[in-house]
């Protein structure tokens, strides 16, 4: 790994959302570090870094569901992250039903008041492992 890769993945976080930094992903070209967050075996998150901007793809089954560039990953993934509501977002909806299909879990009739108070939540404590970036 040259001098500037090495130093360059000492910026990149071991962890980014829901994925965990794939340290043979991490590759430099012309300037750039792109790296890929996998959850399991599959690619959340891929991250660019230049020296002006970090760009942040997300995916789910290999199909691109946004991106969000900005001039810092930590800027980048709050802009992301805040973006579009959980109670949107295809990969919270199946994570919502898989903790639903999974344990006993109480539903109110009212659904989508408890998507939002639910993605409030994930904001609060979100912000709060924000500052661990």
């Amino acid at each position: 790994m040259s001098k500037r890769s090495s130093s360059v993945s000492q910026e990149l976080p071991t962890a980014l959302g829901l994925g965990t930094l794939d340290p043979a992903s991490v590759s430099v070209k012309a300037g750039n570090t792109t790296a890929n967050y996998l959850l399991g075996s599959e690619v959340v998150y891929q991250v660019t870094l230049s020296q002006s901007q970090c760009a942040i793809h997300e995916f789910l089954d290999g199909q691109e569901l946004g991106k969000t560039v900005q001039a810092t990953l930590k800027a980048a993934f709050t802009h992301h992250l805040m973006s579009l509501p959980p109670y949107e977002n295809r990969r919270f909806e199946r994570l919502y039903h898989q903790i639903a299909d999974s344990f006993s879990v109480f539903v109110m009739d009212d659904v989508e008041a408890n998507l939002k108070e639910v993605s409030r939540l994930f904001r609060e404590s979100s912000q709060q492992a924000l500052v661990s970036l």
